[in-house]
């Protein structure tokens, strides 16, 4: 038992139940509140970004309280905005970064637009409704606790603008429309722009992501076919490290193919899904209408997938589709919203289980239509969705219950999900589960010979249903520094304990004399060593007070290979010992943020 791989355990282990009761994230007031967005920052909050359209348009924030959303605040105090999509993502401090399209000024004269001849001006971004608005882009950052804005574009940009920004350096890429092409912007202390395609009739939806240390893009763009009838097709383009490369295609056929959404996997494959408007035609060839169909395709080896459905063929609307990554087993979940039996809208759900897609799952169940789904797994592993409901009136919120436990931490290889102090092992246990079943749980410790050198089976925690806590071990009888095997054995309420999940680390012991340090007086991440690193890999850092840390490890791409978090280490100085008999031989960075600290140390690892 003690041999068996704990990401094989985990996958087998974890289970979805339900779904908590439906949470309104808006307050009813009256207003149009309308396609929401959703994020979890590093120090685990989650945060729902919208648009409102009441007698302006303005953007919105709220966050998760435990029990409740915060009442809502505008994200930056700047009327009439324009109603549109807009890209959240986290930037170099794990804290929200938003791109959003405005429209703030008068091209004439250059005051506010608020209100031209007496009636409010058109929301909808299309120039040609208002010839004198000027469309702008702009980007708001929450720096700590202070949320701060900046104009990026003020010169006709219209859609649905979608950010990244890398981890280290914070630079910032966004794209959006501007001028029925695929503009972008790059932050590196300024602002610098163009454009990522040569244009089309018109381009538009489009997504980025950082695949390893360059931007990717893909966009949906008209065309005519042959019967001059407007078609839609995906594209994409990467760049070179100066510029953007030539636009490539990924799907195009005579329906139409819309909004792009890609994200980047915990394996760094980059996942596109989209929707496809299959067009219906009478016996008479009359165009009729159309329906909706999922798809998605992957990018290995240099190409992307052929592209492929990923719901259920029928008659029925699906569209909208957003997709994330289950933090334990890595796999791609999608949401969407498409209409059921009675052709009212709600929202489904799918995951990948490495080979095909789940049979669609219904979130929502009533009349009223559901539209805009986004996803997003929080802190403690419940994936959340949030959603407009009625099409134009509130924004609202599911989560999934989870059943049975898991063992969520600690830092060595193979246990990607783990926490260790400096000499004294820490592990959280999680049980997410329904309101019947509690968990209990308690450790015996091995050394690398499979003597027991630790048990607590007289000390058993107990966990209640949707709670973790944290076993701190600070008796064990260990010599110095080593690997040590952690085997947990279950029980669940009235049930006999078995074994469950095995850990493996390597770890100090406060019984090996080392003198604890007295606390340091900043941020501080010493050099890694030995450096060059063959097998394994020591690293130190110093926090001056607590805090939550976060550890990378980056490649010469920019690619993540391991990611440690690391929550409420008290101040002091900490170690860190990494295998690497595993890695590529190569350059690579590590990054130790905690608050507002960052700092990067490079190494390399000798094969």
């Amino acid at each position: 038992m003690r041999k068996l791989i704990f990401v094989l355990l985990v996958f087998a282990f974890i289970i979805y139940a339900s779904w908590a009761p439906e949470i309104r994230v808006t307050a009813p007031d009256g207003y149009s509140d309308r396609v929401p967005e959703i994020v979890v920052d590093k120090d685990g909050t989650t945060r729902v970004f919208w648009y409102g359209q009441g007698s302006s348009i303005n953007f919105y924030r709220a966050k998760w309280l435990g029990d409740a959303f915060s009442p809502e605040s505008l994200l930056c105090p700047i009327d009439n905005s324009c109603g549109s999509s807009f890209g959240v993502c986290l930037n170099q401090y794990g804290y929200p970064s938003v791109a959003w399209p405005s429209v703030c000024y008068d091209k004439k004269d250059g005051s506010k637009l608020l209100i031209e001849d007496e009636e409010i001006i058109e929301y909808d971004c299309v120039a040609k409704d208002n010839p004198r608005a000027l469309y702008g882009l702009m980007r708001t950052v929450l720096d700590g606790a202070v949320w701060t804005s900046d104009t990026v574009d003020s010169d006709n940009v219209k859609w649905s603008p979608s950010i990244a920004v890398k981890p280290i350096s914070g630079e910032t890429w966004i794209v959006a429309d501007k001028d029925s092409r695929i503009g972008w912007w790059r932050w590196t202390g300024t602002w610098t722009t163009e454009y990522v395609n040569t244009g089309g009739i018109w381009s538009g939806h489009s997504s980025i992501v950082l695949e390893g240390n360059n931007p990717l893009v893909v966009w949906y763009s008209d065309m005519v076919d042959a019967n001059s009838d407007t078609t839609g097709e995906i594209l994409f383009s990467r760049w070179t490290g100066s510029t953007f490369l030539p636009e490539s295609l990924i799907t195009q056929d005579t329906c139409l193919d819309y909004r792009p959404q890609v994200k980047i996997a915990p394996d760094g494959t980059p996942w596109l899904v989209w929707f496809k408007y299959l067009k219906k035609y009478d016996g008479g060839g009359y165009w009729i209408g159309k329906w909706g169909e999922i798809y998605y395709s992957r990018y290995t080896g240099g190409s992307w997938s052929t592209p492929e459905i990923l719901n259920t063929p029928d008659t029925l609307n699906d569209k909208f589709p957003s997709i994330t990554f289950e933090p334990f087993t890595e796999n791609p979940i999608v949401v969407w919203c498409g209409q059921d039996e009675n052709a009212n809208y709600q929202i489904y759900k799918s995951e990948w289980n490495g080979s095909a897609w789940s049979l669609e799952e219904k979130i929502t169940d009533d009349t009223r239509k559901s539209y805009w789904p986004e996803a997003a797994f929080d802190s403690t592993g419940h994936l959340w969705v949030v959603y407009e409901k009625d099409n134009s009136s509130d924004i609202y919120a599911q989560y999934s219950l989870r059943k049975n436990a898991s063992l969520l931490s600690i830092t060595a290889p193979p246990c990607s999900l783990m926490i260790d102090s400096i000499y004294t092992p820490e592990i959280i246990c999680g049980n997410y589960g329904d309101s019947t079943e509690d968990f209990y749980t308690y450790f015996i410790i091995y050394d690398s010979l499979d003597y027991v050198i630790y048990s607590d089976n007289f000390e058993v925690l107990n966990l209640m249903p949707d709670s973790t806590d944290t076993v701190q071990f600070n008796d064990w009888q260990c010599s110095g520094y080593g690997s040590y095997t952690f085997v947990s054995y279950t029980s669940l309420a009235g049930d006999e304990y078995s074994p469950d999940d095995t850990l493996s680390m390597n770890a100090y012991c406060k019984e090996t004399g080392i003198e604890e340090a007295k606390i340091p007086l900043s941020f501080n991440l010493s050099a890694p060593s030995p450096n060059p690193s063959k097998n394994s890999l020591d690293v130190f850092y110093a926090l001056p007070e607590k805090s939550n840390v976060i550890v990378k490890v980056y490649d010469i791409t920019g690619r993540i290979t391991r990611k440690i978090v690391r929550r409420n280490q008290e101040a002091g100085y900490y170690h860190l010992n990494l295998d690497t008999r595993n890695s590529p031989g190569g350059i690579y960075f590590i990054n130790v943020s905690c608050k507002r600290e960052s700092q990067t140390a490079k190494f390399v690892i000798v094969k």
